[in-house]
């Protein structure tokens, strides 16, 4: 079953966040590991100021298993690059894709 993975970066009092490296060097290092897995696209969103985060990255997956997989074979070099780009905690939803239009 497809599926959906949000990563999402807190709105917090003295947070750092390069968006030219994120998305020149940490985004194509993503796609470079996690498509193997089964994941199929990804999209980045700036969020208004009244959200609660500051960055909502969307990954569509062909299921919950190949991010898993994703996950625990190629997550360390992706959590390593983390620091060169922010000094926020992200924050990840999941779950299987029961509609859309």
């Amino acid at each position: 079953m497809p599926a959906a993975v949000s990563i999402l970066y807190p709105r917090e009092t003295g947070a750092t966040f390069d968006f030219d490296y994120y998305m020149s060097t940490h985004m194509p290092l993503v796609s470079k590991l996690w498509t193997k897995h089964g994941m199929a696209d990804w999209q980045v969103f700036t969020l208004d100021s009244d959200s609660p985060y500051i960055v909502h990255a969307l990954m569509h997956w062909e299921s919950i298993d190949g991010f898993k997989a994703a996950i625990a074979k190629e997550s360390a070099e992706i959590m390593q690059d983390v620091k060169n780009y922010t000094n926020l905690k992200p924050v990840t939803f999941m779950g299987d894709i029961i509609g859309s239009s």
